[in-house]
């Protein structure tokens, strides 16, 4: 009994009684395997597909244990090693032992997909900017080719499609499949201003020659309009600024944007000769009547003087010489130069009758006293004969007709009383280009035969007149007999014209504007000149610039006044090229700036010295710094400068804390990028000596305050949708 047996045995028993007698009998005892062996599959197992999203079986049976009480089991798989599959597939190992009893067990082969995409982006792009110098990007996932192991992957663009930029942009295209899994490839999109300005010349300008029949041309780039997608567009001209020109002249204005791009227009400037002659006519002219009482007008144009800006002028004169006038006439004589502008003058002629009448008395008169020994004088006006050139003496008689004489009486019979006028009065026009007619009797001389005589004025005292005048003066005596002289009041422009210029100037521009000076006269402003400095609207030079300007008004009286421009000198600022650094670098910003002495970054974060024309930029993102130059005199300028941030970490994998002041800590340049991340640091056994949420480059190399030998740390950055990013720190004393 307890014997063990491996195969068919055959037992004796035997039977002994008390005599010791036996007797045998047998039988066979026959064990058979009817036990199931044992079999352990392995755990699931999570594979990848291939490239052709698809998962051959590889033979799971060496790892699945098998056992079986009597001997060894035989392992078998289904589906069978080499069965590719594209889905989940369970997989069934059998173990079989030598009696052919078996068992079981299942696992799942479960592929996923774990391959990225592929995708290759289009090339760079070279584009031009639009109307308003920005460029709305395209879709460019349709000219990007991807392909994906386990079917179609779709792609997607940023910067978005439509989203407006204005300056070169890195795009990114994701490919991603349907199971997450992304591929990224980039390319620019380089917008350039290809667009030419456009210019709007002003109308033809229809000017005038100047006074040597010239015409100096004007800057017009100021009356021109010009507009660019991409800034301003600057004006040139040609022929330039103070070409003189004799003839109509074609204008072409080029505008040029930043980017060299020109557009052109043009006018004409067509210069016409609109100046009137000069004129200046003989002072008046006293002449006397001839024996009927007339004057014949003589040809005065000879006596003229006359000139002309573009050549020479013709006089003619109204009335035409040989008129015959019997009173004072005005006469005009006409410039007329030759194209068609005319000027007049005008002085008068005044006839006078300077031949006395002639008188014939009667004989003396042998006349009888009367009973009173008297005699009454009778009117012997009627006994004489009289004769004048201009018309009828009157005759008068002294002692009057009726005195009675006791004697004889000596008789004298006159014609007029007589009147000497003053000579021709020149005088000056008031404030309001008038003159008010004095009383001239005063300065006349009469006298008259039988007392005095009464002296009038036509036109009368306080008259106002605008050009010359005959005055009449008549003298009266008390028998009603008059007798008239003539002379001329002749009122000039002596008053100088008044002329105010602008208040001195002060600008950082080369182009400088003001407003004109401004003149007034009591007659008339022929016209007002610059004689020094620079016009209005043109290019100054630095420094200081007098502008003078004369004023003429049409009786010749000028009067001048100046003001000084100064420009200073022009503050040229430059930032700097645009660059690229990563998150955590800095970049030293070193700028110029020509004649400034004061200096401002906008905005100041992250720079070093804001007020320094050298910094130290570093942002923490993509920043566009403007630096602001002024000089002492005010004037300013200013450029910018970007400095793009690559928003990623850079990990320092070597620090030394022995308190030098370099690499006491471990730093991580870009830290501030791991906020929401969770930073761990641990030794090689797995045992954490720091951790934080997010980090703030503040690990010295101490355990919680211990100090750690030096050796070999690991480290891990573990930020959500984010792969875990590991490393290790060298620690050395």
């Amino acid at each position: 009994v307890g014997t063990v047996v491996t195969a068919s045995q055959v037992i004796t028993l035997t039977a002994t009684d008390g005599a010791g007698n036996t007797e045998t009998c047998i039988f066979n005892v026959i064990p058979s395997d009817d036990t199931k062996p044992t079999i352990t599959c392995p755990a699931d197992q999570n594979v990848s597909f291939d490239a052709s999203c698809e998962y051959t079986l590889l033979d799971y049976t060496t790892i699945a244990t098998a056992a079986d009480n009597c001997g060894t089991a035989t392992i078998t798989q289904s589906p069978a090693v080499g069965t590719v599959i594209t889905a989940s597939q369970v997989i069934t190992l059998t173990a079989t032992d030598g009696a052919g009893n078996t068992e079981t067990c299942i696992f799942n082969v479960i592929p996923s997909d774990d391959t990225k995409p592929t995708i290759t982006c289009p090339a760079d792009q070279n584009v031009s900017f639009d109307a308003s110098c920005e460029y709305t990007l395209l879709d460019y996932t349709t000219i990007a080719t991807a392909a994906d192991n386990c079917g179609t992957a779709t792609i997607t663009q940023s910067p978005a499609v439509g989203t407006v930029i204005t300056a070169s942009q890195v795009i990114t295209l994701t490919a991603t499949d349907g199971n997450g899994n992304t591929e990224t490839c980039t390319f620019s999109v380089t917008p350039a201003d290809n667009t030419k300005p456009a210019i709007t010349c002003p109308a033809d300008q229809n000017v005038s020659f100047d006074t040597s029949c010239e015409y100096t041309l004007l800057d017009y780039t100021t009356m021109a309009t010009a507009v660019d997608n991409c800034g301003t567009a600057t004006i040139t001209q040609s022929p330039a600024v103070g070409t003189v020109i004799t003839a109509s002249q074609v204008i072409t204005l080029t505008a040029t944007d930043g980017a060299g791009n020109t557009e052109t227009c043009t006018f004409n400037v067509t210069p016409a000769d609109n100046t009137k002659p000069t004129i200046t006519c003989p002072s008046d002219q006293n002449v006397s009547f001839d024996t009927s009482c007339e004057y014949t007008l003589l040809d005065y144009t000879t006596m003229a003087t006359a000139v002309d800006n573009c050549g020479t002028a013709t006089v003619t004169q109204s009335p035409a010489v040989g008129t015959v006038i019997t009173a004072s006439q005005v006469i005009t004589l006409t410039a007329t130069d030759g194209n068609g502008n005319t000027e007049t003058c005008t002085f008068n002629v005044i006839p006078a009758d300077d031949t006395k009448p002639t008188i014939t008395c009667p004989a003396d008169q042998n006349v009888s006293f009367d009973t009173s020994c008297e005699y009454t004088l009778l009117d012997y006006t009627t006994m004489v004969t009289a004769a004048d050139n201009c018309g009828t003496a009157t005759v008068t008689q002294s002692p009057a007709v009726g005195t009675v004489i006791t004697a004889s009486q000596v008789i004298t019979l006159t014609a007029k009383p007589t009147i000497t006028c003053p000579s021709d009065q020149n005088v000056s026009f008031d404030t309001n280009c008038e003159y008010t007619l004095l009383d001239y009797t005063t300065m006349a001389t009469a006298a008259d035969n039988c007392g005095t005589a009464t002296i009038t004025q036509s036109p009368a005292v306080g008259t106002v007149i605008t050009a010359n005048q005959v005055v009449t003066l008549t003298a009266t005596d008390g028998a009603g007999n008059t007798e008239t002289c003539t002379f001329s009041v002749i009122p000039a422009d002596n008053t100088k014209p008044t002329i105010t210029c602008p208040s001195d100037v002060e600008s950082c521009e080369e182009i400088i504007t003001f407003e004109e000076p401004t003149a007034t006269d009591n007659c008339q402003v022929l016209s007002v000149t610059q004689t020094a400095g620079i016009a209005s609207g043109e290019a100054f030079p630095v420094g200081v610039t007098t502008n003078e300007y004369i004023v003429t008004d049409a009786s010749g009286n000028t009067s001048i006044c100046a003001f000084t421009v100064t420009r200073h000198p022009v503050v040229k600022v430059d930032a700097g090229v645009d660059v690229t650094i990563n998150a955590g670098f800095f970049h030293r910003l070193v700028s110029s700036a020509a004649e400034a002495t004061l200096f401002e970054w906008s905005p100041s974060e992250g720079l070093d010295d804001p007020f320094d024309l050298t910094t130290v930029a570093q942002p923490t993102r993509t920043t566009t710094y403007t630096l602001l130059a002024t000089s002492d005199t005010g004037c300013s300028a200013s450029d910018e400068i970007t400095i793009t941030v690559n928003e990623q970490i850079e990990v320092n994998n070597f620090m030394s804390p022995n308190s030098d002041g370099k690499n006491d800590f471990w730093e991580i340049k870009g830290n501030w990028l791991l906020d929401g991340c969770y930073v761990t640091i641990y030794n090689s056994r797995g045992v954490v000596l720091f951790e934080s949420s997010g980090y703030n480059n503040d690990w010295d190399g101490t355990d919680h305050g211990k100090s750690l030998p030096q050796g070999v740390y690991y480290y891990t950055i573990s930020c959500p949708d984010k792969n875990t990013q590991k490393g290790k720190i060298t620690l050395m004393k």
